[in-house]
């Protein structure tokens, strides 16, 4: 918590967006122009200072908005755009009174702000107050920086009984050319004594057949000490509720909880699960807003093997992207199914394509997008280079209902390239997927500024690139990507809108390598993708990569098994282990038929336990795990899995 003499606040990294809070004093959505109604801009001579619009009016090439999570315009100050005096960026409320207020007194906003540095410059972002109808002001707090929307509770309490109160919000660029601030959703208000809020439910929209534990999280923006409350899953008119007790969750705290009872997706159907939270320490308060989610969920019963496609947005004149390039680099060596993608602007290697998906999901530079997916908690889909290879490890994990099959032919006296794809659903989905084909170089080098690797790293001791020079000349780019034969969003029209689970689909691409290009060096990457008005509902589904005059498919595991198909089966278990000859590691797909503790233990041929693994209590249902193998010696090798009573042994052939 940051506080100063006055007020406290706190800054949650999660946005909240709710519609109504308690007893509203001020409250400005910024849907219509806020300038016509109290709200005034002050700036230096020279600054565009602050406006209103839309995020993508108001963003600008290295400083892109990410749609707010509360409605469609917002107020933005953008120092990327007109690199001018932004010091003295003032955004200031109308006049509002707390007079005859003695309790508490509470601020919420929405707030986009980077913290960003550039050549030097770090440009910060004040919080600030006036009692006097804005004769004079104070300081409340200094902004902190995130990479998405964050959400701002600021204590009031302070100034209740002042009759003249304004707020005021300083963006300054401290002399720099950086980047900016966006503010949405400010509210004034006073708090009801109990006001719970369902923030969010983490139900993936696609899952494997089984039994899940049913997470979420709430938030008290009551006055009272939330101590407990009950938690309820809907589905098909059936309700489950548990109470969840023995907690303290103070005013704008929040907090995790797991259903009792799991949800049964048993069955490959589409399911609606409706969940509620209600009476907030005991209390039937029936004025609760924001309380419901609700879910729509595919179970699928088959496993569909993923690739995940990152994708780097970079710049030959970005001195921090050489370290970017590191982090995907060791990405693509340490991990099999990453597909590796470097989207270019501003330089030699940028595209008009490359250009436009930038421009929808890039605050800033470097940053990258794994699957083009917006993870939980998130406001937007682009993710610092920190966070990549986590978020690459969440996707591998995703289940998803198409896979791809594709192989391409190279002609190399035409250069063209004829690529056919192979999409199958595993599930019904109704939406508008798309198909496409990215041709990506691989040691791509030039000379000048277009190629020229500017590197903040030069002088930095023990990174990789200390001493290769700033700028760093002849450079080896990476996963340069070069096309997107389907656009930046797919090929239009290339799958239907509705598609029943099985059918497949076939679409053909053509490509001719321009002169310029290394055919040695490209690759193919064949994907299937998601279309929506929603930019943060783009998600890339699957994909398979190929070098020139090869294929490449998605493996597919059927989750049922009969016996007659199952590696090993009992009347407790079905089980089937895969690739087996392995070097790496093995994976193993379970249909569990009752309650218990799955253990594997791994036997060499003296009988020797040299790998045992705990995998904890496991509920009937369909479940995957991945074993890591390549410790061991090659030969031959027995694996026993047990769960409860049960006990299944199969060979291992580890090469």
């Amino acid at each position: 918590m940051y506080s100063s003499v006055k007020s406290t606040f706190l800054a949650l990294l999660l946005v909240l967006p709710f519609t109504s809070f308690g007893q509203s004093i001020l409250s400005e959505n910024f849907e219509t122009n806020p300038f016509n109604n109290g709200w005034t801009a002050e700036q230096a001579a020279g600054s565009d200072g602050w406006g209103w619009g839309t995020t993508s009016s108001l963003s600008s090439a290295f400083f892109g908005i990410q749609d707010s999570p509360d409605g469609t315009n917002v107020v933005a100050a953008n120092d990327d755009r007109c690199n001018c005096n932004a010091s003295q960026d003032y955004l200031i409320s109308p006049s509002f009174s707390l007079a005859g207020i003695s309790g508490e007194v509470k601020l919420l906003f929405e707030l986009y702000f980077l913290g960003g540095s550039y050549d030097g410059d770090t440009e910060t972002a004040f919080l600030q107050i006036s009692t006097d109808g804005g004769a004079t002001y104070s300081n409340l707090m200094n902004l902190q920086g995130s990479e998405s929307w964050q959400t701002v509770m600021v204590d009031l309490d302070s100034y209740a009984g002042y009759s003249d109160v304004r707020l005021r919000f300083h963006y300054n660029d401290n002399g720099g050319w950086l980047y900016g601030a966006a503010l949405n959703s400010v509210n004034v208000f006073i708090p009801e004594p109990y006001d719970l809020r369902l923030v969010s439910v983490d139900i993936p929209e696609f899952l494997n057949i089984g039994y899940y534990d049913l997470d979420g999280r709430v938030i008290n923006f009551g006055t009272e000490p939330l101590t407990s409350f009950d938690v309820s899953w809907n589905r098909g008119g059936t309700v489950y509720t548990s109470t969840i007790s023995g907690i303290n969750i103070e005013f704008g705290e929040t907090y995790d909880f797991t259903h009792d009872t799991k949800l049964d997706l048993a069955v490959a159907q589409d399911y609606t699960i409706t969940v509620a939270v209600d009476k907030p320490n005991g209390q039937d308060i029936t004025t609760l807003t924001d309380n419901e989610i609700q879910k729509n969920i595919t179970a699928i019963d088959v496993v569909v093997s993923k690739n995940v496609v990152i994708e780097q947005h970079t710049g030959a004149w970005c001195q921090f992207c050489p370290d970017g390039s590191y982090i995907l680099r060791n990405i693509r060596e340490n991990h099999d199914n990453a597909i590796t993608v470097s989207i270019h602007n501003g330089d030699a290697m940028a595209f008009a394509d490359g250009n436009t998906v930038g421009s929808e999901f890039v605050s800033g530079y470097p940053t990258g997008t794994i699957d083009r997916f917006q993870f939980p908690g998130q406001s937007g889909v682009d993710a610092s280079r920190t966070t990549w290879e986590n978020r690459y490890l969440e996707r591998l994990g995703a289940t998803v209902p198409f896979t791809v099959s594709a192989e391409n032919t190279y002609d190399a006296s035409s250069r063209m390239i004829t690529v056919d794809m192979e999409v199958t659903s595993h599930s019904s989905f109704e939406g508008e997927p798309r198909l496409n084909v990215f041709i990506v170089e691989d040691s791509v080098t030039g000379t000048g500024s277009g190629y020229n690797q500017a590197n903040a790293y030069n002088n930095q001791s023990g990174h990789p690139y200390q001493g290769a020079g700033n700028p760093i000349v002849g450079y080896n780019h990476m996963n340069v990507a070069r096309a997107f034969l389907g656009g930046p969003w797919g090929e239009i029209n290339s799958l239907p809108t509705s598609i029943a689970s099985g059918e497949t689909f076939s679409y053909q691409f053509t490509y001719t390598i321009p002169a310029g290009y290394d055919e040695d060096q490209i690759r193919v990457v064949a994907l299937v993708q998601n279309f929506s008005s929603d930019g943060n509902d783009r998600e890339i589904f699957n994909a398979v990569e190929m070098s020139l005059n090869e294929s490449a498919e998605n493996e597919v595991f059927q989750i049922v098994l009969s016996a007659e198909e199952a590696d090993l089966v009992n009347d407790k278990m079905q089980i089937k282990i895969y690739p087996n000859p392995t070097s790496d590691k093995v994976n193993m797909a379970f249909v569990l038929k009752e309650q218990g503790n799955l253990t594997i233990d791994i036997i060499d041929l003296l009988g020797k336990s040299v790998k045992t693994v705990d995998y904890g209590m496991h509920y009937p249902g369909y479940y995957t795990e991945t074993l890591n193998v390549n410790n061991l010696n090659s030969g031959v090798y027995f694996i026993n899995i047990r769960n409860a009573d049960s006990i299944v042994t199969k060979r291992l052939i580890v090469q």
